[in-house]
């Protein structure tokens, strides 16, 4: 059970950095058109 948690967390981690990135890479892009 706590093996398959861990793999969840390191999942949630993942995609909480990829969602990250995209609202930096959107902020840098805004910051460019100005």
């Amino acid at each position: 059970m706590v093996l398959i948690h861990l793999k969840c967390l390191e999942f949630l981690n993942s995609l909480h950095v990829i969602y990250l990135q995209g609202e930096i890479s959107k902020i840098m892009v805004n910051a460019l058109r100005f």
